[in-house]
């Protein structure tokens, strides 16, 4: 029987616009405390044209810098910096990014992270769903729950996430649920799994096996 390995894959240090000031190091200090034996980093990357002027920036020593500029390098040398101090205390850190993936930006996406700086890791996560308003934004999601329907919500939601599956750029999806925490606000059917129709999340799971074992 293989060993239970304890990790966290979705971390934002201080590069991450929504996160806390404290440093990668900081972060695997802590990780260690918490018993885990591997953790990777993923500040959001938001390159939609639709939304990098509102949301298309990363913090660096307490500034903001655009994502698209020269930040990538010094972070994933950060992330490696970290992974030769803390692997000799039984933690392993990679270099990874959250992402919400459109097909437009398929190229760029793969020549700059993967082929360029060669990322650890890539998550994806759907946060934009209409007019370029995010899910996660308090002010943004109740003008998105309050106009569409569950159903066009759904549609809209759905497709994005079987669009970075499709990819075969990502690892993992992020909190596939995430429309949880301010739809439910508007309308507690969100959190309603009748309301999710079988074929959406069967469509997602078929195609996610699908890929993962092409992948391997």
């Amino acid at each position: 029987m293989s060993a239970f390995i304890k990790t966290d894959f979705h971390v934002h240090p201080n590069y991450s616009f929504d996160a806390t000031h404290e440093s990668i190091d900081d972060y695997c200090r802590r990780a260690l405390d918490l018993g885990l034996s591997q953790i990777c980093f993923t500040p959001h990357y938001t390159s939609l044209p639709i939304v990098i002027e509102k949301f298309g920036y990363v913090r660096k020593n307490g500034q903001k810098f655009p994502v698209t500029g020269d930040w990538l390098s010094e972070y994933i040398e950060e992330a490696r910096s970290a992974d030769r101090k803390f692997s000799k205390k039984g933690l392993r850190v990679f270099s990874g990014l959250e992402i919400d993936y459109d097909n437009d930006i398929h190229d760029a996406l793969k020549k700059r992270l993967t082929v360029e700086h060669k990322l650890d890791y890539m998550l994806g996560s759907v946060h934009i769903v209409h007019d370029g308003l995010d899910i996660m934004v308090p002010g943004d999601a109740g003008d998105i729950f309050g106009k569409m329907s569950i159903n066009a919500f759904f549609d809209i939601y759905f497709a994005n996430v079987e669009k970075i599956i499709d990819s075969g750029l990502f690892k993992c999806i992020a909190h596939l649920e995430g429309y949880r925490r301010f739809g439910t606000r508007v309308n507690p059917n969100y959190a309603n799994p009748a309301f999710i129709l079988f074929i959406r999340l069967d469509r997602v799971f078929k195609k996610w096996l699908k890929i993962q074992w092409f992948l391997k």
